[in-house]
């Protein structure tokens, strides 16, 4: 399995540009604010400058990578090509703003293709990527309190993100399997029916299959929720969270059971239609209320 990170991520440092640049291109102090970081002696950040190391993040498998640097105009910015078990280019800008402070912005277009990457079912990759976004912020504080920066925070943190999808995840994959269970009492059919043929989506059919694939697709379909109730300058109205999450089920419904199943999963396509679409419209409705009730508090 492959899994893409496609991201522009902002945040600010107290402090001006020339002194977060300074502490930027110290390569020799990395693995004391980076501690998955592990290889060679850095080399100083020129054009040309190529480094292989080993990253090791709190995630289940390590990245064997060498960075390259292909582009630099400091004190505003740095680009590096990354081959190896990530593959693509990532760059670093600074910009000062009117009170001293620095937006940091880091910019991904990367591609995780290594073994370890490779064993993760495709079911994962959300959570992976999500994965991805707490590992980049706490390596943000780990900067900042290494080199005596502050970081300001702006909007939600990855962490708050994180725990907002799992929650909604949770709840919703709890209470969205009620239309088809209701459905499958009525009509006398197998209660567990739709869990076992969602084990197929690992290989074969099966109870403990099933249970595993439904909560990593709950987890990812959880984090698209989430990412569009986050989005704007205010967090919706909880009618407004759970249209939204309705209208996002609708389209899950389709891509799920109108496309994938229908091509590679004929178990879940011979399901039922109406209360499978009723689970996915209540999965997107009750995941928005979630998200919306937590981001009020």
């Amino acid at each position: 399995m492959s899994v893409e990170v496609d991201r522009r991520w902002s945040f600010v440092l107290d402090a001006p540009p020339d002194a977060v640049w300074a502490t930027l291109v110290d390569t020799a102090s990395y693995t004391t604010w980076w501690p998955w970081l592990r290889g060679e002696d850095l080399p100083e950040v020129t054009i040309g400058a190529e480094a292989s190391v080993t990253i090791s993040p709190p995630l289940p498998y390590e990245l064997d990578v060498h960075i390259a640097v292909t582009d630099i105009d400091p004190p505003r910015r740095v680009a590096t090509a990354v081959s190896g078990d990530l593959a693509g280019t990532a760059s670093v800008e600074l910009a000062g703003t009117d009170v001293g402070t620095t937006t940091v912005t880091l910019d991904f277009s990367l591609v995780a293709d290594g073994s370890g990457v490779g064993r993760i079912p495709q079911v994962a990759a959300p959570l992976l990527r999500l994965g991805h976004e707490v590992v980049m912020e706490r390596g943000v504080r780990q900067f900042a309190r290494a080199t005596g920066l502050r970081a300001v925070q702006r909007g939600p943190s990855a962490t708050a993100m994180a725990v907002d999808v799992v929650t909604a995840a949770v709840v919703a994959g709890v209470v969205s399997g009620g239309p088809s269970t209701l459905w499958a009492v009525a009509t006398g059919r197998p209660v567990l029916e739709a869990t076992r043929a969602a084990g197929t989506l690992l290989g074969r059919p099966g109870v403990l299959r099933g249970l595993v694939a439904h909560s990593a697709i709950s987890l990812g379909w959880a984090s698209v929720v989430t990412a569009a109730v986050g989005r704007g300058r205010r967090t919706p109205t909880h009618p407004e969270a759970v249209a939204l999450g309705v209208a996002i089920g609708a389209g899950v419904a389709m891509v799920d059971l109108g496309l994938v199943a229908r091509r590679r999963y004929p178990q879940i396509a011979a399901l039922p239609v109406a209360p499978q679409v009723a689970d996915h419209l209540v999965f997107g409705g009750v995941a928005g209320a979630v998200v919306a009730h937590r981001r009020r508090d």
